[in-house]
């Protein structure tokens, strides 16, 4: 049960952190303060702004700040930043760290973490400090009551089922660290405050209905000064890391020594010391350390009572991600101390000057008209009206009243005169533009001179070269700012496995933006590959040790307008491409060029018409049935060889050797021909393999009668080629009977 003893150790001590958290950070927090005041475009002191305003004299604020800050907090807009996971062992492997990495993705996209970033990153540049949180919910938190009940229906077992997500803060004074920490992403801090200062009292009740102290009076109200005031209350997340010492031990394997595993002491059987009284377990020790392990708690509280505490979250880190400006030290005299700086800290006095002097300047302007006429007493009576509004309306003509000279009175005085007024516009301009080059030199530019930075004068190179320049001077943010984000990618990925702990579907997201479901914790989960074959795949959500890294680039949306724009400059010149490149690219790249202009279904069919999806397959196919007749004109050469041998024997001892020789002849011009032409067309085979394509049906057809052709004729000749030899044997034969017959 929540601990509700305003007097217990727990709640002492989260009363004591606060005020000294709190003391600490007042000066960090009181300067951001300022800074934000100046960011908001209110440089002025309060008294000097009363003393004008009381007499309606003007303040004017003229923009120099936002211009630094918007071109240091739209980089990382511009090239986002990607979370990337690498498998360091214990059992880890690419598959491992590819599923963490998507679902890392999905996991920013789903909780639109880009929006808590760079408020983060804003306040780090216009303050100091920002920050972001990471938590875990249910997914059933989410659904609509007629979901929520079909699941308690049809699979209850989702609605224990729970998610990471990314959430902003958006006020950075709600957040109180214990500023002992000493990493730069404060990963090493013990104790943090999330502090929700004014919430309303009716709101509470409807949180905490069951809270024992929603009134305080008397001594609780001393207790806990600060933390209740006349209508709101204050509430705060406390983060608390529980750390533990613990016994690590090297162990023997039982039945093989070598076969040694790491326990800890409250894994050992039966207990650690009963364990560690035989003498038979003492050696199997092989070596003994002791080793800090943190989990982290959180604590909900009004200052008086535990409202809500959570189980230990299984990670080192307070999942609570700060984002720092320039971090220093400083001794003022009483030892040094932290300073964060913001991106327009040294450059507030500048500004306060700059629109001190504009104001000035404007006002001086506006002194020019409004200097008053000087006359006599009596000049203005007649036209009195005309005169008094002379400032405010224009008058061709005003009269005035002619007045005796005292001294001389046969002599008029003269007529009013206005004094000669000049504006000191020069030097207002001057001081103007010194104050201009102070800020932009202490927002991290470069103090160049206004025509050094003109297109027209500098070339390319040299304008790269100057807004290099520009990130070099600010870069410190935006290291910082990859600091939290590596930070950010620790603590979900030591969260990860205590999450997506049991077999279960999860969207995925991969890095050109498709979203996939996959099926965790599953050794049996089928998938399908490139060719469509479905292959066992297991996404192990729980094993391995796994590295985080933080890479910078453009997202995968501005890549594809890159190359959109590179394939239309391409189609551009595609009349003198075509030329040079190989049969079918120029059907690929304006099929490619359709693509990527993302015109829908139709624009997916004409894709798909200039340049069909199974293309390739459809090659392979047909070349594959080209290498096969290939093969078998190949055959019945060596056969036709073969049967020529054979042929050769019979008739090398017949006794016409012309007639033979000369059928011998016509065969191997024959084959000479047959093999010449099946050369030929395997040379050029890969020179029309993308013309095969077209034309193969055809090409097949017509390849097939002609083999059919070629085999025939061989037969044929076969054939004559066995009569002659047979008529010239018979005709031997009976030559050689009559010549028996005729010597007889």
């Amino acid at each position: 049960m929540p601990e509700q003893n305003p007097t217990s150790p727990l709640l002492r001590e989260i009363r004591e952190n606060y005020t000294a958290y709190e003391e600490v950070w007042r000066p960090i927090r009181e300067e951001g303060d300022t800074d934000m005041r100046y960011v908001s475009g209110n440089p002025w002191d309060e008294k000097e702004r009363e003393f004008r305003d009381k007499y309606d004299r003007p303040v004017m604020t003229w923009d120099e700040l936002s211009p630094y800050v918007n071109q240091l907090v739209n980089d990382p807009r511009q090239n986002k930043r990607a979370i990337k996971i690498n498998p360091r062992g214990a059992g880890a492997t690419n598959v491992t760290a590819q599923l963490r990495e998507d679902k890392m993705r999905e996991i920013q996209y789903n909780s639109r973490a880009q929006s808590a970033f760079t408020t983060a990153f804003q306040a780090a540049a216009e303050r100091s400090f920002g920050y972001f949180g990471i938590n875990a919910r249910l997914v059933a938190d989410g659904l609509t009551e007629d979901q929520y009940n079909e699941l308690v229906k049809t699979a209850p077992e989702k609605l224990f089922e729970q998610e990471l997500y990314i959430y902003r803060i958006p006020n950075p004074n709600s957040v109180l660290f214990n500023p002992a920490y000493k990493e730069a992403d404060a990963s090493d801090a013990t104790e943090c405050f999330v502090v929700e200062d004014n919430m309303q009292r009716n709101e509470f009740r409807r949180r905490w209905p069951s809270a024992k102290f929603i009134s305080w009076q008397g001594d609780y109200a001393e207790q806990a000064p600060g933390w209740q005031r006349e209508k709101t209350v204050r509430v705060a997340a406390y983060y608390k890391a529980i750390i533990k010492k613990k016994k690590l031990y090297l162990l023997d394997g039982l039945k093989n020594k070598e076969d040694r595993v790491a326990l800890y002491g409250d894994e050992l059987p039966e207990g650690e010391d009963k364990w560690l009284a035989s003498e038979t377990n003492k050696k199997r020790i092989r070596r003994d350390r002791t080793i800090e392990t943190r989990r982290i708690k959180q604590y909900w509280t009004n200052g008086l009572e535990i409202l809500e505490e959570s189980d230990e979250i299984p990670i080192r880190w307070i999942p609570i991600i700060p984002v720092f400006g320039k971090e220093m030290w400083v001794d003022d005299g009483d030892g040094a101390k932290r300073r964060l700086m913001s991106l327009v800290r040294l450059a507030r006095d500048p500004f306060m000057a700059y629109c001190y002097i504009r104001t000035s300047e404007a006002e001086e302007a506006g002194m020019a008209p409004k200097s008053p006429f000087v006359g006599y007493t009596g000049q203005f009576e007649t036209d009195r009206e005309s005169w008094e509004n002379l400032n405010k309306i224009p008058k061709a003509f005003v009269q005035i009243d002619p007045v005796v000279d005292p001294v001389d009175p046969n002599k008029l005085l003269p007529p009013p005169t206005r004094p000669a007024f000049t504006p000191n516009f020069q030097t207002y301009e001057i001081f103007a533009e010194a104050a201009r080059r102070a800020i932009r030199t202490a927002c991290g530019g470069s103090d160049l001179p206004t025509s050094a930075q003109r297109i027209n004068e500098k070339s390319g190179v040299a304008l790269k070269e100057i807004e290099a320049n520009e990130d070099r001077g600010t870069f410190h943010f935006i290291d910082n700012f990859n600091f939290s984000l590596e930070h950010a990618g620790r603590v979900i990925d030591a969260w990860f496995p205590y999450v997506y702990d049991t077999k279960r579907d999860i969207a995925v997201m991969k890095a050109d933006g498709e979203f996939k479901t996959l099926t965790i914790n599953d050794e049996k989960f089928e998938e399908k590959n490139a060719d469509g074959q479905a292959v066992m795949m297991h996404y192990d959500a729980v094993t391995g040790d796994h590295g985080v890294t933080v890479s910078t680039g453009k997202d995968f949306a501005s890549l594809r307008e890159e190359v959109k724009d590179f394939i239309q400059l391409v189609i551009g010149e595609l009349q003198q491409l075509a030329q040079v490149l190989p049969p079918g690219a120029v059907a690929k790249v304006m099929a490619l060029a359709v693509r990527l202009g993302d015109y829908g279904p139709l624009g997916d069919e004409i894709a798909d018409t200039i340049d069909p999806p199974d293309a390739d397959k459809q090659k392979q196919a047909a070349l594959q049935q080209a290498q096969q007749e290939t093969l078998q004109q190949k055959k019945v050469i060596v056969e036709m060889q073969q049967e020529l041998e054979k042929l050769k024997l019979e008739k090398a001892g017949k006794v016409i050797q012309g007639e033979t020789e000369k059928q011998i002849a016509t065969i191997n011009n024959d084959v000479k021909v047959l093999i010449a032409e099946i050369s030929t067309k395997m040379q050029q085979m890969s020179e029309r393999n993308e013309m095969f394509m077209e034309y193969w049906r055809e090409t097949h057809g017509a390849a097939h009668e002609v083999a059919m052709q070629q085999e025939q004729h061989g037969h044929e000749h076969e054939l004559a080629d066995k009569q002659a030899a047979l008529a010239t044997a018979e005709q031997a034969q009976g030559e050689e009977d009559g010549s028996v017959s005729g010597g007889a």
